[in-house]
């Protein structure tokens, strides 16, 4: 929950991160993290022909995707076919944070089944929503709307909701704006910077063209009366 002891140290993981993977903008890749990390990404498909299992037991498990490690190698197993595919990187990215929490075990079982421990959920929620979207990365860029939160981060229709009605939130509160994001934040100031203008620049745009169609209606307008 925001504002909680558990959120806070999952913006500070979240934050150690971004730090190691040197992550300079948005929307974040969740296959550079998980190859910086030794991770193989494989799909449906790919995994059910490696470990000679239908493809239906997979379907079974998750409709999303699962993690898991084979011999010692780090596996993230995803959906391609789930739609929409900012989906697809939320799962990818949910995945990537159970193998850095440590829910997936060296020596565990080809299938997890950590997909039913709540707690072990719940955290990796919480990491990914921490690191998909952090909260003062989107007050730096000036986030006004789920759908530019969406487009800002990468974000499905339904992660952006989620994600915006915390951000409210965390906009309304006086803890520290930067949530222990720290010098990951500094390394982020020039995207949001950036973002910040071309945001600007699109309102200005918009509010010159909007002047100049008032315009030339108000000159059609005289030219009828004349």
């Amino acid at each position: 929950m925001f504002g909680s002891f558990s959120y806070r140290r999952a913006a500070g993981e979240a934050a150690q991160i971004l730090l190691d993977n040197e992550v300079t903008a948005y929307p974040l890749n969740p296959v550079c993290l998980a190859n910086r990390a030794g991770i193989k990404i494989l799909t449906y498909p790919q995994f059910a022909s490696l470990a000679d299992l239908p493809e239906e037991t997979l379907l079974s498990l998750s409709g999303d995707g699962f993690s898991t490690c084979v011999d010692g190698q780090y596996l993230i197993v995803y959906n391609r076919t789930v739609r929409p595919r900012n989906r697809r990187r939320w799962t990818l990215l949910h995945e990537y944070c159970h193998i850095y929490l440590g829910h997936v075990p060296e020596d565990g079982a080809l299938l997890p089944d950590y997909p039913n421990d709540r707690p072990m959920e719940a955290a990796a929620d919480e990491l990914t929503g921490c690191l998909i979207a952090p909260l003062p990365l989107a007050f730096l860029c000036r986030i006004d709307t789920e759908e530019e939160m969406a487009r800002c981060f990468g974000l499905s229709e339904q992660a952006a909701a989620n994600l915006f009605h915390t951000y409210r939130r965390y906009c309304c509160t006086d803890l520290s704006p930067v949530l222990g994001y720290g010098k990951a934040l500094e390394a982020l100031c020039p995207f949001a910077i950036e973002y910040a203008w071309r945001k600007e620049k699109e309102a200005r745009r918009q509010h010159y063209r909007l002047v100049d169609i008032e315009a030339e209606a108000g000159e059609v307008l005289a030219a009828r009366r004349s």
